[in-house]
């Protein structure tokens, strides 16, 4: 019933915003005359037409907050109704100076204001495709939940799949910003019982305490920046957010996270996000201001048109929008990479994490820990997005076959390198040299004696 009070509700809205003539076919819906309603709109090619054409915008005004996946991020969007860029300005505080009653300050030198400039430029362009076909329209005015029906399946189509792509979206944001050392870091051990769980939760608390004060240890302005004078900033409390991994808030229990934040348990639900994991070993939260993630809406429109070669109606929805972050707002990462090396070029092999050097002698993997494959995960500030990565490998100074190791692109700045033990004799070690182009990103050795 539930579902039939629904699409009675969407084709009430479509009838008022409807045309005249559009309104003089279609009476007021009700639960017992969806036969009047449907007949005029399967029989009447302009009625069915203008019905097709308004059903869009109607079930996202109407009924989508009822149907579609959430996506816990969607609350820090913002709009930019025009242009692709955003100028992001602070100023720093003014320094204090002594008094000097002498001093009519009417002449002389002054300071010129510090100011601080970020931009973030429009980078996402997406479109989301659905179709209703003309029996497909014929068959849903059976009943009132087979209308419903259909119109979850252009929700589920369209809105669904921009919300879990906007998820995605921000944990990537979230991925290649450790990467590239955006972020501050914390170094916490793995919480995995209650001993660690504390411990992980001390530090979280002290963080969130100290995000109070005004410094500049907790943004990465000057070395992002490249002009080494740091940004003082601090974070109210109500605008400081915690993104957890769910690995994490299974251990750590909610009411402590919440007490960590001084707040209540419903309260404090508002001010935290889980997320699956954040694509890198040994994160396992982010704490920021919300001012951290700058994510605006430049366009989210709709559009639709009919194809008569297929009998079909064809809908788009269409998103343009900025995703970055900012260097002049407070983040902390909790990790366990030893020294924070969060923002250094690695090799992730499970839970173990080490930073490339520029010589492969300094760096070893013990390939017993794998079976027949090495599989290396590669990251690193020093390594651009989507570039082609080589690995040259020798043994005794001679080089390797090819197939010894390979290098594949994940996404951004991620590569997979995999290692073949079975190309090795087990009394061997093969070093490995990563390169883009002819500058050397790192090196390591496979260590296949053991």
């Amino acid at each position: 019933m539930a579902n039939a009070a629904r699409a009675v509700s969407v084709m009430n809205a479509v009838r008022a915003a409807g045309s005249q003539n559009y309104q003089s076919f279609i009476p007021e819906a009700t639960l017992t005359n969806i036969a009047e309603v449907g007949n005029p709109i399967i029989n009447y090619q302009a009625i069915r037409n203008e019905f097709c054409t308004l059903l869009p915008n109607i079930i996202f005004d109407t009924v989508l907050h009822n149907r579609v996946w959430n996506n816990e991020f969607a609350f820090l969007r913002k709009a930019l109704p025009m242009g692709s860029d955003v100028e992001e300005i602070a100023v720093n505080p003014a320094k204090a100076e002594k008094f000097d009653p002498e001093n009519d300050y009417l002449t002389g030198y002054f300071d010129k204001p510090d100011i601080k400039v970020a931009f973030h430029r429009l980078n996402r362009k997406d479109q989301f495709k659905a179709r209703i076909q003309n029996n497909e329209l014929k068959l849903a005015f059976r009943s009132w939940e087979d209308l419903d029906d259909l119109i979850a399946g252009v929700i589920n189509s369209l809105y669904n799949g921009d919300n879990i792509e906007e998820f995605a979206l921000l944990k990537n944001t979230i991925n290649s910003a450790l990467a590239k050392g955006y972020v501050s870091t914390v170094q916490v051990a793995e919480p995995t019982d209650e001993a660690t769980a504390k411990a992980f939760m001390r530090k979280v608390r002290q963080t969130y305490i100290d995000f109070r004060f005004p410094s500049s240890r907790f943004n990465r302005y000057a070395e992002i920046s490249g002009d080494g004078k740091p940004y003082i900033t601090f974070s109210p409390t109500e605008e400081t957010m915690i993104i957890i991994s769910s690995a994490v808030s299974s251990i750590v229990d909610v009411d402590v996270l919440a007490a960590a934040f001084n707040m209540e348990r419903a309260d404090f639900m508002g001010r935290v996000i889980y997320v699956d994991d954040f694509g890198i070993d040994g994160v396992y939260a982010l704490m920021c201001d919300r001012r951290f993630f700058q994510i605006y809406d430049s366009l989210r429109e709709t559009g639709s048109f009919y194809n008569p070669a297929r009998m079909e109606w064809r809908y788009f929805w269409n998103v343009w929008q900025t995703y970055s972050v900012s260097p002049l707002a407070n983040a902390v990462v909790f990790t366990s990479i030893a020294d924070g090396k969060v923002d250094g070029a690695q090799l992730s092999a499970g839970q173990d994490t080490v930073t490339l050097s520029d010589t492969a002698t300094d760096v070893v993997v013990d390939s017993s820990d794998f079976n027949n494959t090495v599989s290396l995960f590669l990251m690193g500030n020093n390594i651009p997005d989507n570039q082609t990565v080589t690995a040259t490998a020798t043994k005794d100074g001679s080089v390797a076959s090819v197939s010894v190791v390979t290098v594949t692109h994940k996404s951004g700045n991620q590569y997979t390198v995999t290692y073949d033990k079975k190309t090795t004799p087990t009394s061997e070690k093969t070093q490995v040299v990563l390169k883009i182009g002819s500058d050397i990103i790192g090196a390591f050795t496979v260590d296949n004696s053991k």
